[in-house]
């Protein structure tokens, strides 16, 4: 995200962080009693930050919504073992540095870097959000967030909501309808040559579809797209 999202973001995290640390301080052994008796059992409770981020990577830095969203699916989906921190120091060298630290990184550096890794990567635009439904695979999508351009994960869309692992707010649902507004259509779909990846993080009950599957089904679904951002959408 850009830099003035950074003020209204991170500040409003601090403050937020530093109750939820001293509430789960005095909640992480919460005792309650069992019924008809007097023992006492003491149950670990989790934050709400905890929750909130779970199974994803959460951004640090302003301009990193792209490397954290690159490494949620690496880490969580196909079980890799990548920080944020190391995803930055790797794809910083494959764009303009000066540009990166003002803007963030795009979404063919993504790419390139994905590739680098031996995965199978391509951008595309979809016409529809429900044909996100179609792919099995959580992809990064790029939104609208409070007037900036923001990499999120989309997770999959079931019935009438979308399931996002957005590194700036944590894991959160949308309204497709209200989703729709705020995505301009474009994905990036990273693609392991031989895992599928875990069904449970896509948001999807059916085995994630197979590599081979995917290349022969995202063509009719939506042309090929390369371009820069977030800083240039």
């Amino acid at each position: 995200m850009m830099k003035m999202m950074r003020i209204g973001v991170w500040v409003g995290s601090a403050v937020v962080a530093a109750n939820v640390a001293l509430l789960s301080s005095a909640w992480a052994s919460f005792p309650f009693p069992l019924p008809g008796g007097t023992t006492m059992v003491t149950a670990p409770v989790k934050s709400f930050v905890e929750l909130r981020y779970r199974n994803m990577v959460r951004q640090a830095y302003d301009i990193s919504c792209g490397a954290a969203a690159l490494a949620t699916i690496l880490d969580y989906f196909y079980d890799e073992t990548f920080t944020e921190q190391s995803v930055m120091d790797d794809m910083t060298p494959l764009g303009d540095k000066d540009k990166i630290e003002k803007e963030g990184f795009s979404l063919l550096e993504m790419k390139h870097y994905a590739e680098k890794l031996g995965y199978v990567s391509n951008g595309y635009r979809l016409d529809d959000v429900q044909r996100l439904a179609e792919l099995q695979v959580p992809v990064i999508g790029l939104v609208n967030a409070r007037g900036y351009n923001h990499f999120v994960v989309i997770k999959g869309v079931v019935e009438d909501k979308v399931y996002l692992a957005d590194p700036a707010f944590g894991n959160s649902t949308r309204p497709v309808d209200g989703f729709d507004q705020e995505w301009n259509g474009i994905i990036l779909v990273v693609l392991h040559p031989t895992k599928a990846g875990s069904s449970t993080f896509a948001m999807d009950a059916r085995p994630s579809a197979q590599m081979n599957q995917l290349i022969q089904i995202l063509p009719r679904l939506a042309p090929p797209f390369n371009n820069r951002g977030p800083g240039e959408f």
